[in-house]
């Protein structure tokens, strides 16, 4: 991390930068694990802006509420109720969590005003912060279910296997499974049952949206044709992508994403990562060898293990050459230079939007969706 540019955390709509912390694999936030929180909490402890916080007189004083999932709690309690005491003491309030196991708001009293809402900013910050360090448990996704677009990435699944044995880093395990095709509209950290439930009325509030205003009631087709990789070097690749584009010409599609992903952003619910979604069909990708020989998610770049995908892309050329000097000689060098790595699979109509859970398995051989959407 460039501790002269250090990343910029949205919680709500207020905006905090983030303080170098060495990150942890651990999934759980227990009290034993607070190690990041006293720093964290040291830095906003002279935070009293109470913009945007519900904060209401009950009694002699003031009480506010900060909606958290219990994975939480610990965080917020610290080892043996250290970081609890910590703010409690600094901002003269007390600060009511759940019990283990129990769902449910952190609540916070106090007598002054600007100790409720600064106990309140820190506990925010502490959750926000420990969420960016949770890996993402859903995603929204495009179901790519056309059998005949599932066939031809079996043949370039065979293909490259063929023409790429020996190559460094290439093997079965890097490419994705035939039935879990998808095109990512974007990924979410939901972390409870009230998470997922607004994250799923949220989707389906988007329906109308998508379907009546932008896609006006008409098909959505696409065309799935060309590879790219997600970085500057072909001989480090993390993931081999192919390339979407619409039948009509049209950014109808981007349309559709670029909106979900502002209105998950503008709920709370997903990070802005780009200005606009990064449309693509993920072929391989290196994460997908971990996965599926260990049941954690791969969280830190310095456990991907890169393949080299420069043969990978020239075969596809040498394809297209082969066919192309079979009917016009004269002009093979400038096709192959147009169609450089386009490896056709097919077309698809786009005729849902899925809400799905990571690592997980339907009855059909797709990710499960916690929730669903129709397109036209």
């Amino acid at each position: 991390m460039d501790v002269l540019r250090t990343p910029i955390v949205w919680i709500g709509k207020r905006c905090y930068r983030k303080s170098y912390i060495e990150a942890t694999s651990n999934r759980n936030c227990s009290e034993e694990d607070a190690t990041l929180d006293a720093q964290i909490c040291d830095n906003y402890s002279d935070e009293t802006c109470d913009v945007g916080i519900s904060i209401e007189s009950k009694g002699n004083g003031y009480h506010a509420f900060v909606k958290c999932p219990n994975v939480f709690f610990g965080l917020i309690i610290g080892k043996r109720g250290a970081m609890k005491k910590k703010i409690e003491s600094e901002t003269r309030t007390q600060i009511q969590i759940p019990r283990h196991g129990q769902d449910g708001d952190i609540e916070i009293f106090g007598i002054d005003r600007t100790g409720v809402g600064s106990a309140h900013t820190r506990i925010t910050v502490l959750i926000g912060t420990a969420r960016h360090r949770q890996p993402f448990t859903h995603f929204i996704s495009i179901p790519v279910v056309n059998p005949s677009i599932q066939a031809k990435f079996e043949e370039f699944k065979e293909e490259v296997l063929q023409n790429c044995q020996g190559e460094e880093g290439i093997d079965n395990t890097l490419f994705q499974n035939r039935n879990k095709l998808h095109i990512t509209i974007g990924t979410l950290t939901l972390l409870d049952d009230a998470e997922i439930a607004k994250a799923s009325n949220l989707l389906e509030e988007c329906c109308t949206q998508l379907t009546s205003v932008i896609l006006d009631g008409c098909p959505l087709l696409v065309n799935i044709r060309g590879l790219e990789y997600m970085n500057d070097d072909p001989s480090a690749v993390d993931v081999l992508y192919a390339k979407l584009t619409i039948d009509d010409g049209s950014e109808r599609l981007q349309e559709v994403a670029d909106t979900l992903v502002y209105n998950f952003t503008s709920a709370g619910l997903m990070e802005r990562q780009y200005d606009r979604v990064k449309l693509h069909m993920t072929v391989m990708n290196t994460l997908f060898r971990k996965e599926r020989t260990t049941s954690y998610a791969i969280t830190s770049p310095k456990d991907r293990e890169c393949f080299d995908a420069r043969k990978v892309l020239k075969n596809m050329v040498l394809v297209v050459m082969v066919v192309v000097v079979m009917v016009v000689v004269v002009v093979v060098m400038m096709v192959v230079m147009e169609l450089y790595g386009d490896y056709g699979f097919g077309s698809l109509h786009i005729g849902s939007i899925h809400l799905s859970q990571r690592l997980s398995t339907s009855l059909d051989g797709y990710y499960a969706a916690d929730s669903s959407i129709t397109l036209p």
